[in-house]
């Protein structure tokens, strides 16, 4: 926020107004916060670097991997990288990476998951803050995509 507009809003915060006049500078306000914060994020987002860019720190990198050796972001070892996008992989330890779809592939026996593989007794758990899961044998899928064993209760 420019000096200017600072003084702007102090002066009308301070002078006698209604109380619709006050909600509409509260409201500009609010609006003018969200839209700079929604313009920083996608800034951000937007100046990640790819594998192979220069780098400095892990965070420069649009998969958090910077190795102090090279100096170029990279996919961290186990990680399997897709040439059509650029971006890394991992790969439940079961899985083989197909290049040609960029997609983990499950032994046969075994579902796909996400990019784990669940065993014949499993079940998969869709959805959850870090994509979907196994649930081991005797635990149920709760909503919100975390496996439960207390009594088959979520």
């Amino acid at each position: 926020m420019s000096d200017n507009k600072l003084d702007e809003l102090s002066r009308a915060l301070a002078t006698t107004t209604s109380r619709r006049q006050m909600l509409k500078v509260l409201a500009a306000t609010a609006v003018g916060g969200a839209v700079s914060l929604a313009g920083a994020r996608g800034a951000r987002a937007a100046r990640c670097r790819r594998v192979g860019q220069p780098c400095r720190a892990n965070f420069e990198c649009c998969d958090f991997f910077c190795p102090p050796n090279t100096g170029r972001c990279a996919c961290r070892p186990g990680e399997n990288l897709c040439t059509k996008t650029k971006r890394c992989v991992s790969c439940d330890p079961e899985a083989t990476f197909d290049p040609d779809t960029c997609q983990c592939v499950c032994p046969e026996g075994t579902t796909q998951c996400g990019n784990e593989c669940c065993g014949a007794d499993e079940e998969c758990c869709p959805g959850g803050y870090y994509g979907p899961t196994c649930c081991p044998p005797g635990e149920i899928c709760c909503p919100g995509g975390f496996c439960s064993y207390y009594g088959g209760q979520c």
